[in-house]
């Protein structure tokens, strides 16, 4: 996206673009004009098997994330239930 004379941003080409956005979010990208007040971001190329690779790991923490949760609350609800 491109940021125009009148402060809205419009959809344009990648060689005229000053960001990208995300879900919503403006993102400035680095190396192109600046946008002030937007965070500013490095875009790079993957592959599809890097980025099934990267979700795949991603996936992965957030399950032992919610496995160690629910060994914690075993362990509290243990511990409460033992102590009546």
């Amino acid at each position: 996206m491109r940021l125009q004379e009148n402060g809205c941003f419009a959809i344009s080409n990648e060689k005229d673009a000053h960001g990208i956005v995300v879900d919503g979010t403006v993102y400035h990208v680095l190396g192109k004009p600046d946008l002030e007040g937007h965070e500013s971001v490095i875009l790079s190329e993957i592959t599809e098997t890097e980025y099934q690779r990267e979700q795949k790991a991603d996936q992965d923490a957030r399950q032992l994330q919610n496995d160690t949760a629910v060994a914690e609350l075993s362990i509290l609800l243990a511990t409460l239930m033992g102590a009546n």
